[in-house]
């Protein structure tokens, strides 16, 4: 094989092995703060507003939340949560939640306690839940909402609240769980939305590798 047909080839795994080894990173951050208030979304659909900057493929969420089980204890047990974890991207209209673009439920999310306390003295419990499939969302604005429990269930008679979030902001509540219909209120939840941003996929680069190959071989003939 000549010098420059053996650059091509090696370019082409390099290429491949990159795009094969990227992991997903939080593309959007907004962080609790311990001494603030928590949002009910076990009787509540809870929404808040994030931005895309950039076509990406958005694989999971990181939020947390306050169990309002026990006052003024903490001993590791998010014993109001379910263990189920619905969730929901919604279109951005007028500043509340539009269309529903996609939705799912995680019913295993993984959850921790930070070993802190709420202002309103309840356990603060990080949760990290899975989006499958991954939704892809293009550079705009969009809502995600929470619920406890699935989608179309009903309460289970205990509440868990997501966190607030440190800087100001609001949200969008709906009471009606079943057919969300969302007014905003004061007071944003705050979460992490992990992602990568859409690239070819490593066939791709193969194919543009073995292009580069051919032309080369034209040009020698």
């Amino acid at each position: 094989m000549c010098p420059l047909l053996r650059r091509i080839a090696i370019l082409s795994i390099l290429l491949m092995a990159l795009s094969s080894g990227i992991l997903a990173a939080p593309f959007y951050i907004q962080n609790f703060a311990q001494a603030g208030n928590n949002y009910d979304f076990t009787n509540f659909v809870s929404a808040n507003v994030f931005t895309v900057g950039e076509p990406t493929s958005v694989t999971g969420l990181r939020f947390w939340m306050a169990d309002r089980a026990q006052s003024g204890v903490l001993d590791g047990a998010a014993d109001n949560f379910s263990g189920v974890l619905s969730w929901a991207i919604y279109s951005d209209v007028s500043s509340l939640p539009g269309t529903i673009l996609f939705s799912g439920t995680d019913l295993a999310p993984a959850v921790v306690s930070t070993g802190l306390l709420s202002g309103t003295g309840r356990e603060i419990f990080q949760v990290d839940a899975v989006f499958s499939p991954s939704p892809l969302l293009g550079a705009g604005n969009y809502w995600l909402a929470l619920l406890e429990g699935m989608w179309g269930g009903n309460p289970d008679g205990t509440t868990v609240a997501w966190q607030e979030a440190a800087a100001p902001g609001f949200r969008a509540v709906s009471s009606n769980i079943t057919n969300p219909s969302f007014t905003l209120s004061s007071g944003a939840g705050a979460f992490e939305l992990y992602g990568s941003a859409e690239i070819p996929e490593p066939s791709t680069f193969a194919l543009i590798g073995l292009g580069l190959s051919i032309v080369w071989l034209r040009r020698r003939v």
